[in-house]
């Protein structure tokens, strides 16, 4: 995974250990990238109380990766707001603006002819875990590439299915596990994590687009409406 902070990285890791490589146009030492990647450490006890709540995210950041069974998505966050953007090989199929408090989000489909449409809906299943379930409990910790997190688990109020994801101290989602209200098992595991500032016109409805509410009985005939393509 290419973790930094503002700025692009490539780690690389060889027979000896591991050469960083790449960096601000030159390689440098892992010292400096330990200056630069500050990680923030999980805390010792495996199990969370009963009261404690996963970690929301405490800085802006964009993280891209893989999502099963097939395609791409990248998440950015910036004050409190998720935009989400999948793609099907190279081509963008979906935006989605989400309100984590309000638990919707507005998708804008990236299709020929629905320019000036987006769709304002209730937060599908998969997305579950910008906001987890409250029955959600930290049951472990892992790792995602070099960037460890700790994994919690909950069930989804509505569907009674488990929804896990593995965060950052700081928040970040570098690994989800959900299930669509069709059944479907869908993943997503990051493979490339920038912390910084985003682009705030990006978390809006671009000017000229008219948002429609769905009602929750039609949100899956909107294309582009989940994580999965």
């Amino acid at each position: 995974m290419n973790i930094t902070n503002g700025r692009p990285g490539v780690l690389a890791r060889g027979m000896a250990g591991i050469a960083v490589v790449a960096l601000v146009g030159g390689a440098v030492s892992s010292g400096a990238l330990a200056q630069q990647v500050s990680k923030p450490k999980p805390p010792a006890r495996e199990r969370s109380a009963p009261d404690e709540r996963p970690p929301l995210p405490s800085s802006d950041f964009s993280v891209r990766g893989t999502v099963t069974p097939k395609g791409e998505a990248t998440f950015a966050y910036r004050d409190g707001h998720l935009r989400v953007e999948i793609f099907h090989g190279a081509e963008r199929i979906m935006v989605g603006l989400v309100d984590p408090e309000a638990h919707t989000i507005i998708v804008l489909p990236d299709l020929p002819g629905m320019g000036s449409v987006a769709f304002e809906m209730d937060l599908p299943p998969e997305f579950r875990f910008v906001s987890m379930p409250a029955d959600s409990r930290r049951i472990g910790f892992d790792t995602v590439s070099t960037e460890p997190c700790e994994v919690w688990r909950g069930t989804d109020p509505d569907l009674g299915t488990p929804v896990q994801a593995c965060f950052t101290v700081d928040g970040i989602p570098l690994r989800v596990q959900a299930t669509t209200r069709q059944g479907l098992k869908v993943a997503f595991e990051a493979t490339e994590l920038e912390r910084g500032p985003q682009d705030p016109a990006a978390f809006d409805v671009p000017e000229g687009v008219r948002v429609q509410r769905v009602p929750p009985s039609l949100q899956d005939m909107v294309p582009g409406g989940g994580l999965s393509p």
